[in-house]
């Protein structure tokens, strides 16, 4: 099962893999399917399998993409879990895509006081700490040339998955300033 090797690399026994893996199941989303929507409840998670979604905020005039969650990420609105509000923004796919999912509370209320489960969420809540606060300074202390380079360099496999304007959005950029990059760092034009 696709849980299993994670799942092992935070000392579960088989036995407690397996009552924790009996309590997710897997679902598809097609492309353009949301996993979160703003009004849902906040207790959603998931391992992704296969496929790419993308973490937007929205507003009336246009979507601001916080991120990109493909094979093998947690994927939910861990803010809301924290807060058991629901979320601001929407996880949507951009692909057709296969989760394993599960309802947070459920798993906290079984499991919440088991250590292989307590190492898990935090090294979870770790890596999303540290991936937000790499995210914060990069726009502060990058230039958008710089965070795009950064981007390429980091998130390579998703560059032919994501279309410009997606990717522009990731950045904080419009899409002509990264039509511009594009042009001046691979001489397109």
């Amino acid at each position: 099962m696709f849980l299993t090797p994670f799942l092992k690399r935070f000392s579960f026994s088989q036995k407690e893999m397996e009552n924790l893996r009996s309590f997710f199941f897997k679902k598809g989303y097609s492309k353009g399917k949301s996993f979160i929507e703003k009004e849902d409840s906040f207790n959603k998670i998931g391992f992704v399998e296969s496929g790419l979604f993308k973490l937007v905020y929205e507003n009336s005039e246009k979507e601001y993409i916080k991120d990109f969650c493909g094979e093998g990420d947690v994927i939910g609105a861990y803010s809301s879990l924290l807060r058991q509000t629901p979320p601001v923004f929407r996880i949507v796919s951009l692909e057709d895509s296969f989760v394993w999912e599960a309802d947070f509370l459920v798993l906290e209320a079984r499991f919440g006081n088991q250590l292989p489960f307590v190492s898990l969420l935090k090294s979870i809540s770790d890596n999303l700490y540290l991936k937000k606060e790499k995210r914060e300074s990069d726009f502060i202390l990058l230039s958008a040339e710089q965070r795009y380079l950064e981007f390429v360099q980091t998130r390579k496999s998703l560059i032919h998955r994501l279309k410009d304007y997606e990717i522009a959005s990731y950045l904080g950029i419009t899409n002509v300033a990264f039509s511009r990059i594009k042009s001046k760092l691979f001489n397109l034009g």
